[in-house]
């Protein structure tokens, strides 16, 4: 019974999702599915994975941050570029334990049609200090968090990884990869590299 229900939400998510409506405008009709849900519950993981889901084919909102590297990116112009955003912090056990696989990824994919973007919920000076002692070969970003929740207005998990296409859109979207398994997120990035 209740995976009809889940089923009958999904499909009248996507049904109801409209063409050219803004991300905001489409974010608050996919989230339609956690409404009166606490955290607690159950299902509210299994519905914020469909929110997510509901979420993927979006222009992503644009931002602008600063590496620890001192180098600007402003998402709204990297159009003509892949994004891979992660979302991370250095106390959390999955976000380190995905680390090598990322690495792995950079060596294999990097190019100058892609970009991998690391968003940290800490200050420079902490990550500068984590990252004498593990590698990370994304670009660095300190201070956010609030992209995460505020400008994406996504669940407040981490690790999670997004893809963003050439056109600015949101084509993968995942908390910690490891556990969901890395399948799904290889094939969308190389899909989206073609």
């Amino acid at each position: 019974m209740k995976k009809a229900i889940f089923i009958t939400l999904f499909i009248f998510m996507y049904s109801n999702a409209t063409f050219g409506q803004t991300y905001y405008e489409q974010h608050k009709i996919c989230s339609e599915i956690l409404k009166d849900i606490p955290i607690g519950d159950s299902l509210f993981w299994e519905k914020l994975k469909v929110r997510d889901k509901c979420l993927i084919g979006l222009e992503i909102p644009s931002f602008e941050v600063t590496t620890l590297k001192k180098e600007k990116f402003e998402l709204g112009k990297m159009k003509g570029k892949v994004v891979v955003l992660n979302f991370w912090f250095t106390n959390c056990a999955p976000c380190i334990a995905e680390m090598p696989f990322l690495n792995k990824v950079v060596s294999e994919y990097k190019s100058d049609k892609i970009l991998f973007l690391s968003i940290a919920n800490e200050d420079s000076e902490t990550l500068e200090k984590f990252l004498k002692t593990k590698k990370f070969d994304f670009e660095v970003v300190p201070n956010g968090s609030s992209i995460l929740i505020q400008t994406l207005k996504l669940f407040s998990a981490w690790p999670t990884t997004l893809i963003i296409d050439a056109e600015g859109k949101i084509r993968f979207l995942q908390r910690d990869l490891l556990d969901e398994g890395d399948d799904s997120f290889l094939d969308t990035l190389k899909e989206t590299l073609k």
